[in-house]
């Protein structure tokens, strides 16, 4: 198979997973924060410090932000689609480069396999079509770690071996929290010792890979603490570090369900990783590529350990911190199937998974959305609102908290978290029902436009105020 076919089947397959159905369902879960954070970037024009609700929002870095606001930009239109496209887009680059670098390395079979592999898992599957950080991140480390092992095998220039992965890793910087350097160097430091060749991380090419890393991402984090040393960013950044390596309580339950879950999420494929140990298949790779096996016997415990290891120190660590080991577990995997069960039939088997696949989330997009919007509460609720508010008025929120709804709300739309903050100009009001109780005297002269009630069974009231009727 040449690359260029592979790249091919690898994109429609891609195509077939990622695409139907992905602006049909209404946004959920994190998906309202990430999306109104790039709505607001477009409102009012404020690139360096994300705000959420009116408030600058302190605890993660803007690349998703930048990329969903770039997107509603770009197709001026703002709905599901345009907000999960970058999401989309990052799991197809990062497939594509699984087959494209990792072709010259594995061959273009092998890379195949493994780029299904990657898309193909539960945990992509899941967090690929949503509007949230974890695709951009998992595809900007596993593009790095895939060139890196790539034309380390090739035996390419250094400069290349470690300046191409370390942008990858710098804009991994800019999406979340620094777990993937980690995840990175327990790859690349015990092959590089396996080898004998570990003397590497003290030449140049890679510590201007460093220095490079640390630029771009200090090229936006500089002006940013310097934009909000008032509102102690970096204290904000230290508790939340704090946080997530013990500092927090401990959730003996969540804990417990967190192993089980990060397994599930390398389902289907997970049942083929104990072949990473098979030593029939290990002595068969051994004697086509001893590289190859070489570099995985340094990567495979690296790789499990990170991937299951990871959430066992505390209940904070979520399963979903270790979907970036998603990527070298899957090159590591392709090798050995290949290996135990010969190319043609690996290569066969996978492409069935793959269209298999494909065809599931086909029938998703067909036969179960269309239930999942008939029980639709955000946007069902965000209607009632556009009914009773004229797009030409503000609507203001009083006291928000995670609020998805607004994603859907037509008019002009202002936050306040006191009665002092709300503006003159805003012509409705919508406050809960105990914010409304213990604010009264100030709702006295509003009229009530509409009782709602979300799908958490909160209820809210709509009023217009008297001096805009």
């Amino acid at each position: 198979m040449s690359t260029a076919r592979a790249l091919f089947f690898i994109t429609l397959i891609w195509a077939g997973i990622f695409l139907p159905g992905l602006g049909s369902t209404e946004i959920k879960g994190e998906e309202g924060r990430r999306i109104m954070l790039g709505v607001e970037m477009l409102q009012d024009g404020d690139w360096l410090v994300p705000h959420y609700n009116g408030r600058a929002y302190l605890r993660k870095p803007p690349l998703v932000n930048w990329l969903i606001a770039f997107s509603i930009k770009t197709f001026h239109a703002k709905n599901e689609w345009t907000a999960r496209l970058p999401s989309v887009l990052a799991v197809l680059a990062l497939a594509l480069t699984i087959v494209g670098v990792g072709s010259g390395w594995l061959g273009a079979e092998t890379a195949l396999i493994a780029a299904i592999f990657s898309i193909t898992n539960i945990g992509l599957i899941e967090k690929g079509r949503l509007a949230e950080i974890e695709a951009v991140y998992i595809a900007l480390f596993g593009i790095a770690m895939t060139c890196w092992l790539s034309w380390w095998q090739q035996k390419k220039s250094p400069w290349l071996v470690w300046i191409v992965p370390s942008i990858f890793l710098g804009l991994g910087l800019l999406a979340k929290a620094p777990v993937h350097f980690l995840f990175f160097y327990a790859i690349v430091v015990p092959v590089l010792v396996r080898e004998r060749r570990a003397r590497e991380l003290l030449r140049l090419p890679h510590f201007v890979g460093i220095v490079l890393m640390l630029a771009i991402f200090l090229a936006w984090a500089v002006p940013y603490f310097r934009a909000t040393a008032g509102l102690n960013a970096a204290g904000v950044w230290a508790s939340q570090m704090e946080e997530r390596v013990g500092g927090g309580s401990f959730d003996w339950k969540g804990w417990l369900e967190n192993f089980p879950r990060a397994l599930g999420n390398f389902l289907p494929w997970l049942i083929f990783l104990p072949l990473l140990w098979n030593r029939a298949t290990m002595e068969k790779l051994a004697a086509k590529n001893l590289r190859d096996a070489e570099i995985l016997k340094a990567a495979r415990w690296p790789v499990v350990i990170c991937f299951f290891g990871l959430v066992l120190l505390h209940s904070q660590f979520l399963p979903r911190y270790t979907l970036p080991m998603l990527t070298p577990a899957s090159l590591l995997l392709a090798m050995v199937f290949k290996t135990r069960f010969g190319e043609k039939r690996a290569l066969r088997w996978t492409l069935g998974a793959g269209i298999f696949a494909a065809a599931c989330m086909i029938v998703f997009a067909v036969a179960i959305v269309p239930r999942m919007n008939a029980r639709a509460g955000v946007r069902a609720f965000a209607q009632r609102i556009n009914e009773n508010v004229p797009t030409s008025e503000t609507l203001c929120i009083f006291k928000p908290e995670i609020f998805p709804p607004a994603f859907y709300i037509r008019s002009r739309v202002v936050y306040a978290y006191s009665t002092s903050e709300i503006p003159s100009d805003a012509d409705f009001v919508l406050v809960s029902r105990d914010a409304f109780s213990r604010h009264a005297e100030t709702w006295r002269s509003s009229r009530v436009a509409a009782e709602l009630t979300d799908k958490n069974k909160n209820e809210f009231f709509l009023l217009q105020r008297r001096a805009n009727l």
